[in-house]
């Protein structure tokens, strides 16, 4: 089974926290790591990416912190939010470019593995993250 990893949990976490709150407001990696028993660090780091893709909004200073950027949270897949916070993955590594596996020119599972990898990309790229957050919402191709 292919799972999300902890960071893409950790930034899903913040973004439905930043979304309840009044758009004004600032908040911090201390106050979610506190709130949801996260690591500080990672949560921090987190913060730090979404802001970088300009998902977020940092302000510096002694009473700084983050907000939900003017970019529409619905047009934000989780194909997007992974790319973010992991970088580019694949299902496996030979289908990455510029990738040196051992046995990528006998192997007789890439194309199919490159196949599958398009699917799954595919997939989470019509996976919009604020519909995770939607309860009465369920998820495009997920019965």
């Amino acid at each position: 089974m292919l799972k999300l990893h902890k960071k893409v949990e950790y930034g899903l976490i913040a973004l439905r926290h930043m979304r309840g709150k009044n758009a004004e407001l600032l908040t911090t990696a201390k106050e979610i790591s506190e709130i949801y028993q996260l690591p500080f660090d990672a949560t921090s780091r987190v913060l730090q990416l979404l802001s970088s893709a300009s998902w977020l909004v940092s302000e510096q200073g002694a009473h700084g912190g983050y907000r939900l950027s003017d970019k529409q949270l619905q047009n934000l897949s989780l194909f997007e939010l992974i790319e973010i916070i992991e970088g580019k993955q694949g299902v496996v590594k030979c289908v990455m470019t510029n990738t040196n596996c051992p046995i990528k020119n006998k192997c007789n599972v890439v194309s199919p593995m490159q196949k599958l990898n398009e699917s799954l990309q595919g997939f989470l790229q019509q996976q919009k993250v604020i519909d995770l957050f939607d309860s009465r919402n369920t998820m495009q191709g997920v019965s």
